[in-house]
């Protein structure tokens, strides 16, 4: 049985907006990704593919930030096996901050850490799983 899709319009119309403000000002194209990418998009510019970009977007800003592990594994593996990083986009409104991802690691002091995480309110299980925490100030403003 399948998953319930709870992203709603309004989310992929904000998320689009991030990926198009990106692409701007990186001179880049975009294409969105199958479900089964675990990762949003894929940027190209005219020498071929950039980069994998996931993006989230916030009603605020919180001391640390979180996304799926299995999101970062997945981005983690595309990159390890094409060789464009793996970029995490960060919005909340109009504020648009970005982490590489791509040799991000939960061991040492890197600064990231391994949590549990997620929602409650809607009775759906997996919705609840292991994330990984990221500080805010770790995240750099998109130029």
């Amino acid at each position: 049985m399948s998953r319930p899709i709870y992203e709603s319009p309004g989310d992929r119309d904000a998320e689009r907006a991030v990926i198009e403000s990106v692409c701007s000002r990186w001179k880049a194209t975009y294409i969105k990704l199958p479900k089964a990418y675990n990762v949003d998009y894929l940027i190209s510019t005219r020498k071929g593919p950039r980069a994998w970009i996931e993006v989230k977007c916030r009603g605020r800003w919180y001391d640390e930030m979180l996304i799926s592990l299995n999101k970062v594994y997945a981005g983690q593996r595309h990159a390890e096996m094409t060789g464009l990083p793996f970029i995490m986009m960060y919005c909340v409104g109009d504020d648009i901050r970005w982490i590489d991802l791509t040799n991000a690691s939960l061991r040492g002091e890197s600064g990231l850490k391994l949590s549990v995480g997620g929602r409650t309110d809607r009775g759906d299980s997996q919705d609840v799983e292991p994330v990984v925490m990221i500080p805010v100030e770790m995240l750099m403003q998109l130029r």
